[in-house]
């Protein structure tokens, strides 16, 4: 019995790779830098053709990745809330609650709200980083791929153990 539970964790996890990364070219996940978040012990791959701007609060800050080129007009962009009272806040407009989709966040699967409108996407989630802090993962897309690189994107986030 444990070896088919075994089996069975390892044929899913495979499965949602596989899924998350069909819509996706391999040219993409070569262009994956790995960046620090701003000061903090957090790390993300991110496009090498992209970069992190922070807006710093007094308790909480706010890191945007979009393209260097600001007249690169991409089709998309995320950021991350870190701080301790983050609040889903879904678009505005005709959008619409499309899906729930369950994907990595520090390796651990988290509930992703994917709204939809015109062929615009939006993704957000918040998951508990310990210490009584939160982060609130976000991103806009003008496509469904565009919106499983922007989840790829956050399947690499990490923190730095310190010693």
């Amino acid at each position: 019995m444990v070896v088919v539970c075994h089996f069975l964790a390892f044929c899913c996890q495979a499965q949602e790779k596989k899924e998350r990364h069909n819509s996706v070219d391999s040219s993409f996940l070569q262009r994956l830098i790995t960046t620090q978040i701003g000061q903090s012990a957090f790390f993300i791959s991110i496009p090498s053709d992209y970069k992190i701007t922070e807006r710093r609060s007094v308790d909480f800050s706010v890191y945007y990745f979009s393209p260097i080129d600001t007249t690169n007009t991409s089709s998309f962009s995320g950021g991350l809330y870190l701080g301790g009272f983050p609040s889903l806040s879904g678009p505005e407009n005709n959008f619409y609650k499309d899906t729930i989709l369950k994907r990595k966040l520090f390796n651990k699967y988290e509930e992703w709200t994917q709204y939809s409108c015109n062929e615009t996407y939006s993704i957000q989630t918040i998951a508990n980083i310990g210490n009584y802090s939160k982060i609130h993962a976000f991103g806009n897309a003008k496509s469904k791929p565009d919106i499983d690189k922007i989840l790829i994107i956050f399947s690499t986030l990490s923190k730095k153990v310190s010693k």
